[in-house]
């Protein structure tokens, strides 16, 4: 089993006291899995499978829609930019780790009771690459990336994580039968 699986799984609260006894078989995995669909599951397969082919898919995906949605048409001209900023936000939730102080939920809860977002993670449950990175591998000045580059990033890093969301909804709904049929103990 792929470590993504494991920390989705704890991230989720759950105990893995027993899974095929001690181990992850394929078919749990494809349960897991199963109901995703295009980028997401392209996302899926590479991340928690290691299915490079998927990653390529993603890529393409990515890469056929980012350039001609109408806020990126606004940055104006395309030298590969984009391409540059979809490579490296894969390398950056290809290497991000699950956020430790919130367990991967991106959020948690004040002395008050309320849920604020995480401070680590800025509410996206992973520790991912620093700007002085991105700015390295964008090979320009972190003045520039902070000025101009680092929003962009944003907006392309955010389909990565919509499509992340999309696999961790689906791997809870999975674990519900899961946990019904006592695969999985919870707590």
């Amino acid at each position: 089993m792929r470590r993504e699986i494991l920390a989705r799984l704890t991230a989720r609260g759950v105990e893995i006291d027993r899974l095929a006894a001690g181990t992850v078989r394929q078919e749990n995995l494809a349960y897991l899995l199963s109901g995703l669909q295009g980028p997401a599951l392209y996302l899926a397969e590479w991340l928690d499978l290691g299915n490079e082919r998927a990653k390529h898919r993603l890529w393409a995906h990515l890469m056929a829609d980012i350039p001609f949605r109408p806020e990126v048409r606004a940055w104006g001209r395309n030298d590969g930019s984009i391409k540059k900023l979809v490579d490296i936000a894969l390398e950056e939730i290809a290497r991000s780790a699950i956020c430790k102080k919130c367990n991967g939920a991106g959020s948690g809860i004040n002395e008050d009771g309320e849920i604020i977002e995480c401070t680590n993670c800025s509410g996206t449950g992973r520790k991912g690459l620093s700007n002085k990175d991105k700015a390295q591998k964008f090979r320009i000045s972190i003045q520039a990336w902070q000025k101009t580059w680092r929003s962009r990033y944003a907006e392309v890093f955010r389909e990565l994580l919509l499509l992340d969301q999309a696999v961790d909804k689906n791997i809870k709904k999975r674990l519900t039968g899961f946990q019904r049929n006592g695969i999985l103990l919870s707590e």
